[in-house]
């Protein structure tokens, strides 16, 4: 799907998705689409795709949204929910073979492949918020 249709696109499915696994999520592009490398776009889909499957699996959420913004050097991008939220730097700061928190310690490691800042923030009984921030050149 990212090589047909872009990134965007993409996001736009994800989005689609969740709402068909029971969860209504928006989503919302501002700026026009900028050129990113395919290591980029694949990091950044299969971030949103585990910050959605997280949802899905923990958080009682019953709304979420993916917002991507094109800035004039810079792609933002915010994956949110309004589920129970959780202690983020719990799961962070686990050792490699701890078994929880895999997938938030793997989206970290995806970002700084690519050179972007990923935050993760959460906090129980307030929602989870994954933002992303990749320069462009």
């Amino acid at each position: 799907m990212l090589d047909d249709l872009g990134l965007r696109a993409a996001l736009e499915w994800l989005s689609d998705s969740s709402s068909t696994r029971g969860v209504p999520c928006t989503f919302t592009s501002i700026g026009s689409p900028q050129p990113t490398t395919p290591e980029s776009e694949i990091a950044i889909f299969r971030i949103v795709q585990e910050s959605l499957s997280n949802m899905w699996k923990h958080s009682l959420a019953t709304q979420a949204g993916i917002d991507l913004s094109y800035l004039p050097h810079v792609l933002q991008l915010k994956v949110w929910d309004n589920g129970k939220g959780f202690s983020a730097e719990k799961y962070l700061d686990l050792p490699h073979n701890a078994q929880s928190g895999l997938g938030l310690v793997g989206m970290r490691e995806r970002a700084i492949i690519i050179g972007a800042n990923l935050k993760i923030i959460s906090t129980p009984g307030e929602g989870c918020t994954v933002e992303l921030s990749l320069p462009l050149s």
